[in-house]
């Protein structure tokens, strides 16, 4: 008898670590969207030097000669629009499905300069990328 009384205690606190479990799960998903979206919104505000757009088509912009060569002569408009940047990064980072995961993301856009294969990264885009990782106390290797 004192056996099972035992394990009832023990289910019912499994039970009650499994509700913990599952709030701080969502507490967690909701922080990842979160600073996902913040990210988001701080690289959209971001501006390439000389960038004007053509249209309010986001994909069609305006750049100097000078600001293309000063950036490795990259052409393609994802590069200088800094929407297309804060979408490409924010599709990346919300797919994480953990914070750990979200970091690991981050660090490695910022290692290899990319969202993801079609959208290289702009300085600007990267900087606020290196600036959330700091403020997260994550230590970055040289970029």
């Amino acid at each position: 008898m004192l056996s099972f009384e035992k394990a009832r205690t023990t289910d019912k606190d499994r039970i009650t670590l499994i509700q913990s479990c599952n709030e701080a799960e969502i507490q967690a998903a909701e922080v990842r969207q979160s600073l996902c979206r913040e990210l988001r919104e701080a690289i959209a505000q971001t501006k390439v030097e000389g960038v004007h757009r053509c249209s309010s088509n986001v994909a069609c912009c305006t750049v100097p000669i000078s600001e293309i060569a000063k950036r490795g002569f990259c052409l393609t408009a994802s590069h200088y629009l800094s929407e297309r940047q804060a979408d490409a990064v924010f599709t990346e980072l919300s797919k994480a499905k953990t914070m750990q995961s979200l970091i690991g993301k981050a660090q490695e856009m910022c290692r290899t300069k990319r969202a993801d294969r079609s959208v290289t990264l702009n300085r600007e885009t990267i900087e606020v990328l290196l600036q959330f990782l700091a403020d997260a106390g994550v230590a970055v290797c040289a970029v």
